[in-house]
């Protein structure tokens, strides 16, 4: 079953699937928080108002700028009326607006009242986040290619051809832009879109975003395996020595010199970020796609089947027990499928999170760590 789950997974996500989902997590600056509950939807609302919504993008008709067309810069922007999709890319929130990406192949900014600022149509379909650097937006596209999009004006400065398909957010490193691709490999390029390395990991595909620690660069894959990397120069550092239950396809997570990484068939890894070595290892249940989270010495995993999972960070022992949780037995506790990441917030000793059922609207939930117990939101 787990390997039927993970194949049925990829593809939706490849877009075999005329209704894809989002799977967007939600972001959180200040007061206001940014979350997609509607499919090709982002909202943003003010949490000190009663979770009063402040804008919902796009609009019900509504027709926005379109300065990129297939890839190619248009001479002037264009009034469109635009579906797109789902969002599957976490928005990024900065001082000057949001970066969204949309499975329809869209690059969208916003400003910070939720009107668009401009709306690019890359070729194939948008997966992973946008990296937002300087004055340059950066995605990569399913068509195999990276993109750098003017940050004003969303018009494309380049596009390189990385590998048969990105799945993935591009990160920072220094002043190189380091891209994961289902080719297996990882290529890194310079601002002006000079290609730095490129590293052959596997011949499995590599969905995940990279997570990047000092110069070091971590990432799992489809055959099993997690990798280390040099981020200046590409060199390999090593490879987990035996193969996980199933792929990985989470965003691995670092706390000091431990990774944390969920797989496909349902297990918690914790691997010497070092040496590559796991410590200790814990199946939880159902396929686990969202990157966990750490706060407080919890580490807390979410499962597709909307569970949520408390480990101890040295040992993967529980902080509750799944049969006696909360998180399990209340009737608040989260419905739906879930996919996106989880939102920690610090001085709440809590977290965000958001699930799906099919294509009815997401669930907004709160987990407060300190009662162990999960509140669904109800946003106005």
């Amino acid at each position: 079953m787990p390997a039927l789950a993970a194949v049925l997974l990829l593809g939706a996500a490849c877009g075999s699937v005329a209704k894809p989902t989002g799977w967007a997590a939600p972001a959180l600056q200040g007061d206001t928080l940014y979350v997609t509950l509607q499919h090709g939807k982002l909202d943003a609302y003010r949490l000190s108002e009663g979770q009063q919504r402040l804008w919902e993008f796009p609009e019900k008709d509504a027709k926005l700028p379109l300065t990129v067309k297939d890839g190619q810069n248009l001479s002037a922007p264009r009034s469109e009326k635009i579906s797109f999709e789902g969002l599957y890319g976490d928005p990024v929130v900065t001082a000057d607006g949001i970066y969204a990406t949309a499975y329809s192949g869209h690059v969208i900014a916003l400003e910070k009242d939720g009107r668009a600022r401009w709306v690019a149509e890359l070729p194939g379909r948008e997966i992973g986040g946008a990296l937002v650097m300087d004055d340059t937006v950066y995605a990569g596209a399913t068509n195999g290619e990276l993109f750098a999009l003017a940050k004003d004006s969303g018009t494309v400065r380049w596009r390189r051809a990385a590998g048969k398909e990105i799945w993935s957010r591009p990160v920072q490193s220094d002043n190189l832009i380091l891209v994961s691709t289902m080719s297996g490999s990882i290529v890194a390029y310079d601002r002006d879109g000079n290609e730095r390395w490129n590293t052959k990991l596997t011949d499995s595909a590599i969905a995940s975003t990279p997570t990047l620690v000092g110069d070091r660069l971590f990432v799992g894959a489809f055959d099993k395996y997690l990798y280390a990397l040099n981020a200046r120069t590409g060199e390999r550092l090593w490879s987990t020595p035996e193969a996980a239950d199933n792929w990985f396809w989470t965003e691995i997570l670092a706390q000091g010199d431990t990774l944390f990484a969920g797989s496909l068939g349902g297990t918690v890894y914790a691997i010497d970020a070092g040496a590559g070595a796991t410590r200790w290892s814990v199946k939880v249940g159902d396929m686990i796609r969202s990157r966990p989270a750490i706060l407080n010495d919890v580490l807390v995993v979410g499962s597709k089947d909307g569970r949520l999972h408390g480990l101890r960070p040295a040992d993967g022992s529980r902080v509750w027990e799944e049969t006696k949780s909360p998180m399990a037995d209340d009737p608040s506790a989260p419905r739906g499928d879930l996919y996106a990441d989880l939102l920690p917030v610090r001085d709440r000793n809590g977290m965000y999170v958001t699930t799906e059922r099919g294509r009815k609207d997401g669930r907004l939930y709160f987990l407060d760590l300190n009662e162990r117990r999960v509140s669904e939101l109800t946003l106005r």
